[in-house]
């Protein structure tokens, strides 16, 4: 029924929702994993931000997700409050850790690169420039995950040759510290 009264299905009454729905969500202990309240939360965020409580809802869902990583639906509906309260390299960071979430992680590339273009594009406040180092440090956690970054792993024939090189070098070394040894008896005996 609460859901119901959120998305519209019955008349679009989502300030009627946020009466119903609790505050917050309240962790009990024999919830393990802080799932109590997951489903209230996200209702309560859907319905202030179709209410134009777009900030509220973020700051709630930012809790949350800095709790859950994970929560790929909690992820998704704080990019939606961002995007509604104009904050659009948020929402496109956000949109970012959905697939991350479900480790998609050329998805969440694909999103990053797109919040890297969009913060080039429009550079805004020192909230906006941190935002934009976030990005770059996930890209690049997501490129490290996916082999995307252009990197390529050597093949079997760079990799035995590196490990000759490897093998030379030690070999090289041992013969140094050996013509050491003997130039330091040489000279102990004269």
């Amino acid at each position: 029924r609460e859901k119901a009264m959120v998305d519209g299905r019955d008349g679009g009454q989502p300030a009627r929702a946020l009466q119903l729905l609790p505050a917050a969500p309240r962790p009990s202990a024999a919830d393990a994993r802080g799932q109590a309240g997951r489903a209230a939360l996200l209702l309560r965020a859907q319905a202030q931000t179709q209410s134009g409580q777009a900030a509220q809802a973020a700051g709630a869902l930012q809790t949350w997700v800095s709790d859950h990583p994970r929560d790929a639906g909690a992820w998704q509906a704080l990019a939606q409050a961002h995007g509604a309260a104009g904050r659009t390299l948020r929402a496109l960071r956000a949109e970012g850790e959905v697939p991350m979430a479900h480790m998609d992680y050329a998805g969440a590339v694909d999103r990053w690169r797109a919040a890297q273009d969009f913060s080039r594009q429009s550079p805004g406040s020192a909230a906006d420039q941190i935002e934009a180092n976030i990005v770059d440090t996930r890209l690049r956690a997501a490129q490290g995950r996916s082999g995307s970054s252009g990197w390529k792993r050597p093949s079997g024939a760079d990799s035995a040759a590196r490990k000759k090189a490897a093998r030379r070098r030690l070999f090289v070394d041992q013969i140094r510290r050996w013509r050491l040894s003997i130039k330091r008896e040489q000279l102990s005996i004269k």
